[in-house]
């Protein structure tokens, strides 16, 4: 892969959406940005950032939603599959500042869901702080239940949030992080995975075919029955598995791909 291409790929991880670069630059103060553990958070509320812990849970209407967007800055995420006809939800614990009413913002456009987390809060002075929850009994995370009958599309961006998915059977899943790891384990007719440095291990269902197509400047590839192919400045995985009914890829600078059938 050459270096505009490396260039090209880490610009487009950094621009998803509304996170990445602009999100990044945007969070910044006169000078700077700060992201604070809770023992040293308490000594800054004086300066004008008194906050509170929030453990928030909804329920969604997903009736007419065919994709569904998870946002995040910093912020992990863990969706969970729930039996079919069940309500789904999202559930958020985070810390946001005194009178910001929620850390989860919701907004349906058409058949599309977007679920941002809100993770900056400016002081009186213009400064922008990064809220982390690290003390025991409240990590912070979202948590999304999705039914088993619901087949949508699921996308994914976040700068250094963390995705996990088991058991899910949908039609498509999109994930884009900078230094974020994927795992995913359940089926899809269409897996797609970029990333700067963050690793993605993907586990199928049993007898899934594989369309693979994956790159990396210099991370290692794996998959059964497949053998990566190593060039200057390029590692590729390319190949089938079974009917090939799937389509698999991952492209990235240094993140690892580890597939299991």
């Amino acid at each position: 892969m050459s270096k505009v291409k490396i260039v090209a790929l880490t610009l487009a991880v950094l621009g998803i959406s509304s996170l990445g670069a602009s999100w990044v630059l945007a969070s910044m103060g006169p000078e700077t940005a700060r992201s604070y553990p809770d023992n040293v958070l308490s000594r800054i509320e004086d300066a004008g950032f008194p906050r509170r812990k929030v453990d928030e849970t909804h329920t969604l209407d997903l009736a007419k939603t065919q994709e569904i967007v998870l946002q995040t800055v910093s912020i992990d995420v863990d969706v969970q599959t729930l039996p079919a006809g069940a309500p789904a939800t999202v559930s958020l614990r985070s810390s946001v500042s005194e009178g910001v009413e929620s850390a989860l913002e919701m907004n349906q456009q058409g058949d599309r869901l977007v679920l941002a987390t809100d993770e900056h809060e400016e002081n009186r002075d213009g400064w922008r702080f990064t809220w982390r929850s690290d003390e025991p009994g409240h990590e912070r995370g979202l948590i999304l239940r999705l039914p088993a009958d619901w087949k949508g599309r699921l996308v994914f961006e976040s700068v250094s949030g963390d995705f996990e998915a088991q058991g899910l059977n949908i039609e498509r899943l999109d994930t884009k992080t900078v230094s974020g790891e994927v795992q995913f384990s359940g089926s899809a007719r269409d897996l797609k995975f970029v990333t700067v440095s963050g690793d993605a291990m993907i586990k199928t269902a049993a007898n899934t075919g594989l369309s693979i197509d994956a790159s990396s400047v210099s991370g290692d590839l794996e998959a059964p029955g497949l053998t990566q192919q190593e060039s200057p400045g390029q590692t590729s995985l390319e190949g089938s598995i079974g009917d090939g009914a799937t389509r698999l890829r991952f492209e990235s600078v240094s993140g690892d791909l580890e597939i299991k059938n």
